[in-house]
């Protein structure tokens, strides 16, 4: 507890005191801290907006045309976001082919990963509805 000097008769008085018990004159309480109030949404400061996603749909006719003109090599998977099914099929003609070419005598490695690819390219021209995000083609 300590003392303080009123302010009207410089009489030594408590600090929890309310008054001057020689005069009565009100000593000022120290400053409390108002209690808090919940924060209400319409009280807080407006949220950023969330970023939009925008997608753009691929268009099946265009991965159809690609997976019957260019379905060997995989060119219809990298459209549809496919990559990996693109590259294994990139590399394995790529590797048929410098097979190939690197005989003397013409082998036919390449003619038969095309033929397989191409195979493989019609039943994904069929089947495949959606792209590799799962967003129907459109």
């Amino acid at each position: 507890m300590a003392l303080m000097d009123c302010p009207e008769c410089a009489t030594r008085v408590s600090d929890k005191a309310t008054s001057c018990p020689s005069c009565g004159y009100p000593i000022a309480k120290p400053a409390t801290v108002a209690p808090t109030r919940p924060i209400f949404y319409s009280d807080a400061a407006p949220l950023a907006p969330s970023p939009t996603t925008v997608t753009v749909s691929k268009s099946r006719g265009v991965y159809i045309i690609l997976g019957l003109l260019f379905g060997g090599w995989g060119f219809h998977n990298f459209y549809a976001g496919y990559n990996v099914a693109g590259a294994i099929k990139l590399v394995i003609f790529g590797i048929a082919f410098v097979l190939d070419a690197s005989t003397r005598f013409y082998s036919g490695f390449s003619v038969v990963a095309l033929v397989i690819f191409a195979v493989w390219a019609l039943i994904e021209v069929i089947s495949v509805k959606a792209d590799a995000g799962g967003n129907a083609m459109t």
